[in-house]
């Protein structure tokens, strides 16, 4: 199996906008409703970093660079992944999307969470994790965003698949809604983002957010998911 390529020009949507835009920059903090909107249209090009955090971005970039280390061998070293096993879970063992579906986050070596070491231009309070997956997720039923350009001017995005998007409903309301009192939407959003927004596409990854009521309460939820090795409770279908 050959690898998706990290897209270098993730993020980049059309040159109908204007240069910080263009750049995948954030030109204000980018709001909790404003996520919300986003998510649900699929604008998720509007989801971007501030200029200091793109600038940490493409040092981190370069530095691997330097060392000769790609960003899927980075991820991969920091999970304590294996590249193989990742070929043989989605070429062989789940190798149809609907063999996927009845596998994703059922085993708890088949997932895990991490920070966003480079979040978007959020709230303060807002926690950025994601969550990794060995096998790849079927969450767009129809996503050419990677070869063909689309039409942002009138929200032409790629399709959700309902199966997978209920998994991962499932997979994430019963640690943070059951666990944690949590409610989907006003406390917490979660998407994946296209593959033209895909900076890693050889690991499927969802992108949660978690808003609490202030940062002393983030670093406290920061602390169990990653640090303390805190896990979200594998789904069963």
């Amino acid at each position: 199996m050959t690898l998706p390529k990290d897209n270098p020009n993730t993020h980049e949507v059309t040159k109908k906008f204007d240069e910080p835009i263009r750049q995948n920059i954030a030109t204000g903090v980018i709001t909790w409703d404003e996520v919300s909107g986003y998510v649900k249209t699929k604008e998720l090009y509007k989801l971007r970093r501030s200029q200091a955090e793109t600038d940490k971005y493409h040092k981190h970039k370069e530095n691997l660079k330097k060392k000769h280390i790609t960003i899927l061998q980075y991820i991969l070293d920091r999970l304590q992944w294996d590249e193989k096993e990742i070929d043989q879970l989605n070429d062989l063992k789940y190798a149809t999307d609907q063999q996927r579906l009845h596998a994703i986050f059922t085993k708890p070596e088949l997932y895990k969470n991490s920070i966003n070491d480079f979040p978007y231009y959020y709230e303060s309070n807002v926690l950025h994790l994601l969550i990794w997956s060995k096998i790849r997720l079927p969450i767009y039923l129809n996503d050419t965003t990677d070869i063909d350009m689309f039409d942002t001017k009138n929200n032409s995005f790629p399709d959700m698949n309902p199966a997978c998007k209920a998994v991962i409903d499932k997979f994430l309301g019963q640690t943070l809604h059951d666990k944690y009192g949590l409610t989907p939407e006003k406390d917490y959003l979660w998407f994946v983002n296209y593959s033209n927004l895909q900076s890693i596409k050889a690991i499927s990854h969802v992108h949660v957010l978690i808003r609490l009521k202030d940062e002393a309460e983030k670093e406290k939820m920061s602390k169990i998911f990653v640090t303390e090795g805190g896990e979200f409770k594998p789904v069963s279908h």
